[in-house]
């Protein structure tokens, strides 16, 4: 009798220590040009197919295509940092996935702009430096405009379980044109057998044997090569974002989403590093993983 008694409490004790509905939360420990740094919690904000990002010399980014997995999520959000600046090398994300009672991982998606070789001085290195931290790379990207040329992305995919928290490793160099994706009661498609992944509906997909997440679907080209990055991020916009705080062309305006720059203390701590489990169909043909060549990679979304 004592033995379920003492079962039950532990089970109870779990389940209140659970909060329903609790959003994943995105933190970025930001380096600026004098050396300084902040740190900053993001604004969570809704997600659409085709949505407002952040600013930059006075124009605000238009991203368009999020993927279909991010978009039908009904936990989805996205998060902007403050981009009228440059972000500088150094610079770290944290990722906390709440324990929210459903017992779900949240999955984080990192989507930077990838254009090699002109998206290099921008990219943080985040090309070559995620997929070593166990973040799978996938082409399943939106695309983003700030007037009419649209530009690419590339994804980082990385899931995390119920109550933890995780860090990405300090950027490598400077870092724009970025946001982060997260699904706060993501499927673990790798975990289900054939009945449960086909019951998931468009988010999981029974391939090769076992269940994998649907965020990436494998991609064909004739050839088997992928077509070229053709159109680069005037040099300008990031020219005029190199002095922290302002902008040479234009006023830099915060952005339709705003990313305040108020120091967060709520550094809820590092219960770090849970490794992604999932497993994607499509991790290798999106991603230059050592970022000084250009094997090239272009979205699927038109």
């Amino acid at each position: 009798m004592m033995k379920v008694i003492t079962l039950f409490s532990v089970v109870a004790a779990a389940a209140a220590s659970c909060t329903t509905g609790e959003k994943a939360k995105v933190w970025i420990d930001r380096v600026h040009d004098d050396g300084s740094t902040t740190f900053t919690s993001l604004p969570a904000e809704s997600v659409s197919r085709d949505m407002p990002g952040w600013s930059i010399s006075g124009l605000d980014a238009r991203l368009w295509n999020v993927p279909d997995v991010i978009v039908n999520a009904q936990t989805s959000n996205a998060y902007f940092p403050d981009q009228t600046s440059i972000i500088r090398p150094g610079t770290s994300f944290k990722l906390h996935c709440p324990n929210d009672c459903s017992g779900k991982p949240c999955e984080f998606f990192i989507v930077v702009y990838h254009c090699p070789p002109c998206s290099r001085d921008t990219n943080g290195r985040l090309t070559g430096i995620l997929p070593s931290d166990g973040w799978e790379a996938g082409s399943c990207a939106p695309r983003f405009s700030y007037i009419s040329d649209k530009y690419e992305m590339v994804a980082f995919r990385r899931r995390v379980e119920p109550g933890d928290t995780i860090w990405t490793p300090p950027t490598e160099a400077d870092l724009l044109h970025m946001a982060v994706f997260s699904i706060t009661r993501a499927y673990p498609c790798s975990d289900f057998n054939y009945n449960e992944c086909v019951a998931c509906g468009p988010d999981c997909v029974w391939d090769d044997g076992k269940c994998q997440s649907n965020w990436c679907p494998r991609r064909f080209f004739s050839g088997g090569t992928p077509p070229a990055c053709i159109t680069c991020v005037p040099s300008d916009f990031d020219e005029s974002a190199s002095s922290d705080g302002s902008a040479s062309s234009g006023s830099a305006s915060s952005g339709s989403h705003g990313s305040s720059d108020s120091s967060d203390s709520s550094d809820s701590s590092d219960s770090s590093d849970s490794s992604d489990s999932s497993d994607s169909n499509d991790s290798s043909d999106s991603s230059d993983s050592s970022d000084s060549s250009d094997s090239s990679d272009s979205n699927d979304s038109s």
